[in-house]
């Protein structure tokens, strides 16, 4: 008597179904990894562009020794988010207002004296604050950056880079 079996097995199917949920794992886990990279770089990128427009809006002052000032006091912020500083995409409210990076940690931009000014990221993992750290700035006295400050969020005031 001849059997004429077709289709697979319990056991054939499990294994299949096994081996795709080890491979999508794996995929998942580089996905994230992927997604963590992406988001470091552009913040570096979003980072830069504001130290590019800060030196663009200010590359023609008046006054040589303090090109800052517009950048000083309270309503510093407001009128950097006015000369459009910070990329669009980081600014949430201009009225009062409110710049927040990709990891949703403000963002500010400060000038004490007038003559330099500072970039204030809070809320960045220690991988990006490492990052961005690491970057050549040129902070001199010549390009008007005088500090990357990097707050992550921990009590300790997070990391602190620059002059």
């Amino acid at each position: 008597m001849k059997i004429n079996q077709t289709g697979r097995s319990m056991i054939e199917m499990l294994g299949v179904l096994a081996i795709i949920g080890v491979l999508s794992a794996a995929g998942l886990a580089g996905y994230s990894k992927a997604m963590a990279k992406h988001k470091m770089n552009r913040t570096i990128n979003q980072m830069v562009q504001i130290v590019n427009n800060v030196h663009t809006a200010f590359a023609n002052s008046q006054d040589g020794s303090t090109p800052y000032t517009v950048l000083m006091g309270e309503d510093g912020m407001r009128k950097a988010v006015a000369l459009n500083i910070f990329p669009d995409e980081m600014v949430f409210d201009r009225n009062i207002p409110t710049v927040l990076n990709l990891y949703k940690g403000k963002v500010s931009i400060v000038s004490e004296d007038g003559s330099d000014f500072e970039i204030i990221f809070e809320d960045l993992p220690k991988e990006v604050s490492i990052a961005i750290g690491t970057i050549d700035w040129g902070i001199d006295d010549a390009s008007g950056l005088q500090e990357v400050e990097i707050n992550d969020g921990e009590e300790n005031g997070g990391e602190d880079t620059g002059d």
